[in-house]
């Protein structure tokens, strides 16, 4: 079963690499395709499938410098490595949180170092990788969310902590932080709401 969408992303990939080479795609060729990106569902505003909760638990109030890079139109990595499935689910859950506003035109799930040229094209993303070698790409992006290690940097490098939150979003974190058996579902809706 393949999802059309999925399919359509990865032939606009290949397409890409070697349009320009003019070059005719052969079996021998797919080994430089990570094989990942093509098993990887393509999950667009599929928040049934969030762990928004999981991502409030695991960042604290931090977690708002996230939410206010996507709103103002930043470019944000997430890192997850030696998972892709996490990592799909992970971006589209941070892509969520400013919901309404459409970010599926601006969110890719899982990239690799080699598609940073086209990111670097772009005003605003939200992009997953599984290499820690992008930590060193810091001009590429303005927060990096390492999942892994549950921290937030800058573009310096330098880890956020949330001292420097607004009244209104460390107000707004409390209030969605209260309940510890909330769902990914109702966090979600509130954050909507303050969107």
């Amino acid at each position: 079963m393949t999802n059309p969408e999925l399919s359509k992303t990865s032939n606009l990939i290949l397409e890409q690499m070697f349009a320009n080479q003019h070059q005719i795609l052969n079996s021998d060729d797919l080994e430089l395709v990570d094989h990942r990106l093509l098993k990887l569902p393509f999950l667009p505003n599929k928040h049934e499938n969030s762990i928004i909760s999981e991502l409030v638990a695991s960042f604290g109030p931090k977690i708002m410098r996230v939410y206010r890079e996507m709103l103002y139109h930043g470019k944000v990595i997430i890192l997850v490595r030696n998972n892709p499935e996490l990592l799909n689910k992970i971006v589209w859950s941070f892509a969520s949180l400013i919901s309404p506003v459409n970010t599926e035109k601006r969110t890719h799930p899982f990239e690799t170092l080699s598609s940073l040229k086209l990111l670097g094209l772009e005003t605003a993303f939200i992009a997953g990788f599984a290499s820690h070698m992008i930590k060193n790409e810091v001009s590429t992006y303005s927060l990096l969310v390492d999942y892994d290690e549950k921290k937030i940097f800058n573009q310096l490098g330098e880890e956020l902590s949330d001292s420097s939150l607004s009244t209104s979003d460390l107000q707004f974190f409390e209030l969605i932080s209260q309940s510890k058996l909330i769902s990914s579902a109702k966090v979600r809706n509130s954050f909507e709401k303050y969107t």
